[in-house]
């Protein structure tokens, strides 16, 4: 009988102990009966302090990327220079993150830590029910009252600002306080005669949303109301100028600016938009086209008598593109469905020449001493065909681009759209080699030839919010940086160290297109 009980016990205690071993990985917490999950294999992809600010509370974003579970850590605005995961398990239906964190006496700097890891146990099923939490074993997340939003919404309003662009900012600790340091640079300000230009700087506490100080400069001079259509990088520009003179009643006006003296002079005024509008090299003389629906006509404005004519094309030609090829020669182009017309016009004489009736659908001519540059359109593409040509009979083949301009004689430059990308690059090309001399590879927004063997051109920012005007030496390939802007509008006169920038505005239900200028530091 003794024996009996002997066996018995032995086979309770080997199934008791069976049991146990089964449970290595989960345990059964005894007060709560929940289960707890223990040695969560995971892998840390990055660890990285965030300045943005953009989000600053603590959060949790769990994923799955090709098949494999993610979760990233937002552990909130915190003056730590080292983090670390101390453990991590599932306890019921919360999966838990301990965390902990080391400051650096010498430094106050804040930021916000984030981690992305990588779950490496396949076991854990259904993520979607289970509440992820981030628990702090020695660290502290500091709790600001007003976040970024906040503190740009009170300075928009109460220095009325225009944007087109975002403020560069900063969260600093100062003594006991967290402070918003904001910066905005090249914004229109309504709070002002002619919405000037300006920058501004301030200090905003950021539990309190007070202002504690600001620097407000005003940068630039208005030129005028109106749109420029074509800019002289020594010495003048033209714009369109839209003027009410009665009730729901309103004409286009075309002024002359002359930059060396600050002179405006008014050349036409008519009921009709002007469309486009370029200036003879000597300055003698100025063509533009006014354009009504469908229908369009040149004009010429000689500046030895002050007048206007109106060139006698065929009835039904209507310019679209006007090219000074010499002080006495223009040329002009309608591009029609499957055909193209090119006149030539010599003011001196006042011949008119059916240059080219072609099939190609060209979309623009650029006119230089020794010949063309002609842009053919391609079906679905920013890009066009380029070619050369002296004559609109023979033509040479460039590449696939866009925007053609002379640079001198012998090199051109154009834009080169790479629709993967969709980027803009800068491209520099030998007419006389038939090769690329180099490529500028940003986002190329415009150029424009400068007035020393250089290209004055504007980029993308990578945040796409506002741009940056720089100047490329060709002969040395190298780019500097002049001036971050706000509008891709800009205009650069390299001798005076001078810019242009022409914005549009939406102000109290009204559309204003504004002339600025701007006087770039030493």
């Amino acid at each position: 009988m003794n024996k009996k009980i002997i066996v018995l016990l032995y086979l309770l205690i080997s199934t008791l102990l069976i049991g146990c071993s089964s449970a290595e990985q989960t345990a059964i917490d005894a007060a709560s009966g929940s289960k707890i999950k223990e040695n969560i294999e995971y892998t840390i992809e990055q660890i990285y302090f965030s300045k943005s600010f953009q989000s600053i509370s603590p959060s949790i974003k769990v994923s799955e990327v090709d098949g494999k579970n993610k979760i990233s850590l937002n552990l909130g605005l915190s003056e730590y220079s080292e983090i670390s995961i101390d453990d991590m398990k599932i306890e019921g239906d919360q999966f838990n993150v301990y965390i902990s964190g080391n400051k650096d006496p010498s430094t106050k700097n804040l930021s916000v830590p984030q981690i992305i890891l990588e779950l490496k146990d396949n076991s854990i099923e259904d993520l979607k029910n289970i509440d992820f939490n981030i628990i702090y074993n020695d660290y502290e997340y500091i709790d600001i009252k007003y976040k970024i939003n906040d503190v740009l919404n009170k300075l928009e309003s109460q220095f009325e600002l225009a944007l087109n662009s975002s403020p560069n900012f900063n969260l600093i600790k100062k003594d006991d306080e967290i402070l918003w340091k904001i910066e905005y640079k090249n914004i229109v300000s309504k709070d002002g005669e002619n919405y000037p230009l300006i920058n501004l700087s301030a200090d905003v506490d950021a539990n309190t949303g007070e202002l504690l100080e600001y620097k407000k400069e005003n940068i630039s001079s208005v030129v005028d109301m109106g749109n420029i259509l074509d800019f002289n990088n020594e010495n003048s520009f033209l714009y369109e100028k839209t003027v009410d003179i009665k009730k729901d009643k309103s004409q286009s006006e075309l002024w002359l600016f002359d930059s060396i003296e600050k002179e405006k002079t008014l050349i036409y005024n008519c009921s009709l938009p002007i469309s486009a509008a370029a200036t003879s090299d000597d300055l003698s003389h100025i063509a533009f086209i006014e354009k009504n629906e469908n229908l369009s006509q040149a004009y010429i404005y000689s500046k030895d008598d002050d007048k206007v004519y109106k060139l006698q094309l065929e009835n039904d030609f209507n310019p679209q593109i006007i090219r000074w090829r010499t002080s006495d020669l223009l040329y002009l182009l309608e591009n029609k469905e499957n055909r193209s017309l090119i006149y030539s016009y010599d003011i001196k004489t006042n011949n008119v020449e059916l240059v080219s009736d072609t099939n190609k659908n060209i979309s623009n001519i650029v006119a230089g001493q020794n010949g063309f540059i002609v842009a053919e359109t391609i079906e679905k593409s920013t890009n066009k065909k380029l070619s050369f040509t002296s004559d609109f009979k023979k033509y040479k083949s460039i590449n696939d681009g866009f925007n053609p301009k002379f640079i001198n004689n012998s090199t051109i430059a154009y834009l080169e759209n790479d629709e993967r990308l969709d980027i803009d690059y800068l491209v520099i090309y030998d007419l006389e080699g038939e090769k690329i001399f180099s490529k500028i590879m940003e986002d190329v927004v415009e150029y424009k030839p400068g007035s020393s063997g250089n290209i004055i051109y504007l980029k993308n920012n990578p945040n796409y919010k506002d741009f940056t005007l720089s100047n490329y030496l060709i002969d040395l390939k190298e780019s500097t940086d002049l001036i971050d802007i706000i509008d891709k509008n800009v205009y650069y006169n390299d001798k005076e160290n001078l810019i242009y920038l022409n914005v549009g505005l939406a102000v109290k239900d009204e559309s204003l297109n504004i002339i600025y200028s701007i006087k770039l530091k030493e």
